[in-house]
């Protein structure tokens, strides 16, 4: 969704619905008189990729590069489901059971799988769930060619035909066909040798209805994937084929220069925000009788037209096999014989690079899925036809290990995750205060509802984004919200509750524990008294400020891994166990100290300005009225000041000061005003720790003074 429409680089406003969350993660949290600076991790992570585009100066600029994500979708657990993994097989027989092979704590699947449902026809060729989880469709091949639709339980994850809709006849041959779901939930696109189709999704029914097919050239297609603002299409032919999306009616416009490359694909996969889709090349017979290597494709993604630009280094020359993307961080997956390879994104470039060492399995994968946390791959093996389970690292997403093989249909296309997601239970005649968890665009945001209905007894608050009211009546309900931001750029989210009876509130979590590993990790571990039934959440307290929650851990789990802190900062964290039926009180609350990095000189330039004798860089992001943004030209006033310019070296916007508090309350001081209402974010980083502390000013109101006593705990690491 773009901010300004036909800017290079689209920024986008991506939300999800959060769960008894009792406030949003602002851009500023109030300390009193003082603004804080962003502590959430994952605003601090996203932010400093933000930085890290614009220095770099590479790849998409223009617009505000801001495509901050939500973090998955089970982040705030009311309570936690059982999640199972649904392995689509090509079966011949007529209503054959859809198994769901139920998923452990650690990810592991056990053994033995129950029936889900029955498929509607025979021969299922591949599978989409929409982003709430509250529909499947599965594409039939052999008699029937055609879509079957069933609405999914957010409770049970039963799946059930729609009644007077069992099957979504489709106009076109449909042994090879491939669906896939738009981000926003509201439409389906189904590929098949001639063209690729559009369907709305009824938001009440999940019914389907036929928009149109745009053709395609491209025969005996492999791969879809759908961005929010382009779908891409790959097949056992040269090419890949791309069609842009009409925002308001969801079909589709084949964008020109298509199909993109020369290159067969058989797995495609798009990075979240949709800057990026990778495409996975198989073996070429050469002319010495012998194959060329696969690869790996990258391309950057024209969010005005949709065409395909190879990004640097692309092709990759790492075996591509099956791929697949993390929820949070930016790691592509690919999953080939004997072995599965973590590689980072640059999230400026889109540039890939081996993370860590590959991880050897015994299997040869066919099908791959990635888990909704991001803690978990799973694969089904073409040549044993078992499903395995590969851990992910929490805080890097490198492959950690492959548990035990459990048997597995024969001839799976493709792997589901169903269910896990309890932010979409509601507790029945329980009170609830649930938040719009809303990164990107320009703050602050307006939000309405667009189409269907909330649960009866709850509104949307149109300022702040939450849900509230008290839930009357049992039953599923789909709803879309519309967001916008202060620029007028809107995205819109399909997204479900379920009201049901609500569990007993859970006992206390204690024995916590933490500790820091790395300048950027802690590592957290608990006792669990809440006998499976509640998930665990994890605050944390930078330098004594307020407490923010950070994380979910699914029940049965007793650690957790914080990523994305500041070096040389003093951490507080604290667990409690929550359900629908309540929270727990918090368990003993833990402190540590993250250890700081090696020092770095401090090195002035137009866009950045060190202060206090070189110990501290300072560097800021502007965002205008309409949508473009980038890099603050810093310019020093005295040894501990500097003012900020965007557009005009005669107009000053924002003044900073660093000040040494150390004999007054043993910290740096950060202190800021602006003569502006523009969309700002400053970056403070001491270079002799390598802590960092980001502040942000939303865009409309004038800018609030910034009075930051406690910013930096690092008097200690005095200069030498």
């Amino acid at each position: 969704m773009a901010l300004r429409p036909g800017t290079w680089w689209l920024p986008c406003l991506l939300l999800s619905l959060l769960s008894i969350v009792l406030s949003s993660l602002p851009a500023q949290a109030a300390a009193g008189a003082a603004a804080a600076a962003i502590v959430d991790p994952a605003q601090r992570a996203q932010m400093n990729d933000l930085f890290r585009a614009f220095i770099a100066a590479k790849g998409p600029q223009g617009a505000f590069t801001r495509y901050l994500l939500p973090r998955p979708a089970d982040a705030a657990l009311s309570w936690y489901p059982r999640q199972f993994l649904v392995p689509l097989a090509n079966s011949t027989t007529q209503s054959a059971p859809l198994p769901g092979y139920p998923v452990g704590a650690d990810g592991q699947l056990l053994a033995t799988p129950v029936t889900l449902g029955l498929a509607q026809a025979s021969q299922i060729v591949s599978g989409a769930l929409t982003p709430s989880g509250n529909a499947c469709y599965l594409a039939q091949g052999g008699d029937s060619d055609s879509i079957a639709a069933y609405t999914v339980d957010l409770a049970s994850s039963q799946l059930s035909p729609f009644p007077g809709s069992l099957v979504q006849a489709i106009p076109h041959e449909w042994q090879q066909g491939r669906v896939a779901v738009g981000p926003s939930g509201r439409f389906l696109y189904a590929v098949d040798g001639t063209g690729v189709s559009t369907y709305a999704i009824d938001l009440a029914s999940t019914a389907l209805t036929w928009i149109g097919a745009a053709p395609t050239p491209l025969d005996q297609p492999a791969a879809i994937v759908a961005t929010r603002q382009c779908v891409f299409v790959t097949s056992n032919q040269a090419g890949y084929d791309a069609f842009a999306i009409d925002r308001t009616t969801g079909a589709l416009g084949r964008v020109p220069g298509s199909p993109f490359g020369l290159d067969q694909s058989y797995s495609a996969a798009a990075t979240p925000d949709g800057n990026f889709v990778y495409f996975s090349v198989p073996p070429y017979p050469n002319f010495d009788g012998g194959f060329d290597p696969p690869f790996i494709a990258g391309f950057f993604v024209d969010p005005a037209s949709c065409a395909l630009t190879p990004v640097p280094g692309s092709p990759f020359g790492v075996p591509g096999g099956f791929l697949g993307i993390h929820p949070r961080l930016p790691v592509l997956y690919a999953a080939a014989y004997e072995s599965v390879q973590a590689l980072a994104i640059d999230p400026g470039t889109g540039t890939l690079s081996p993370l860590g060492t590959a991880l050897h399995i015994d299997a040869f994968p066919n099908a791959v899925a990635v888990g909704p946390k991001g803690d978990v791959l799973w694969l089904w093996d073409y040549i044993k036809s078992n499903l395995l389970s590969v851990t992910l690292d929490p805080a890097t997403g490198i492959p950690a290990a492959a548990g035990a093989p459990v048997p597995g249909p024969q001839d799976v296309r493709a792997l589901l995750a169903v269910g896990g997601d309890g932010g979409q239970l509601v507790g029945l005649g329980i009170a609830q205060a649930r938040v719009q968890h809303v990164l990107g665009g320009a703050p602050p945001y307006r939000f309405a509802l667009s189409g269907g209905s909330l649960p009866a007894g709850m509104t949307l608050d149109p300022a702040s984004g939450q849900i509230i009211g008290t839930p009357t009546t049992p039953g599923q309900s789909t709803f879309e919200i519309l967001v916008t931001d202060a620029v007028g750029a809107t995205s819109s989210s399909v997204q479900a509750l379920k009201v049901l009876a609500p569990p007993t509130g859970p006992a206390a979590p204690t024995n916590l524990a933490a500790v820091a590993t790395s300048p950027t990790t802690a590592a957290l571990s608990w006792q669990d008294n809440a006998a499976q039934s509640a998930a665990f959440h994890v605050d944390l307290s930078q330098d004594g400020g307020p407490f923010v929650e950070v994380q979910a851990v699914k029940p049965q789990a007793t650690t957790a891994v914080v990523a994305g802190l500041s070096p040389a900062t003093a951490y507080t964290f604290r667990v409690h166990a929550a359900n629908a039926g309540g929270s727990s009180s918090t368990a003993t609350a833990v402190t540590v100290t993250t250890p700081a990095l090696a020092a770095v000189p401090c090195a002035s330039g137009a866009n950045g300005q060190c202060l206090l004798a070189g110990r501290f860089f300072v560097e800021a992001l502007y965002q205008d009225a309409v949508g473009d943004a980038g890099l603050a030209h810093v310019v020093p006033i005295t040894s501990d000041t500097a003012y900020l310019w965007f557009f005009s070296a005669a107009n000053a916007e924002v003044v900073i000061k660093l000040l040494d508090g150390c004999k007054l309350g043993n910290h740096y001081w950060v202190f800021a005003g602006g003569l502006t209402n523009l969309h700002v974010i400053l970056r403070v980083t001491d270079t002799r720790t390598g802590a960092v502390r980001t502040y942000e000013v939303p865009y409309g109101p004038a800018f609030a003074p910034l009075q930051d006593t406690a910013a930096f705990g690092t008097c200690s690491a005095a200069a030498p």
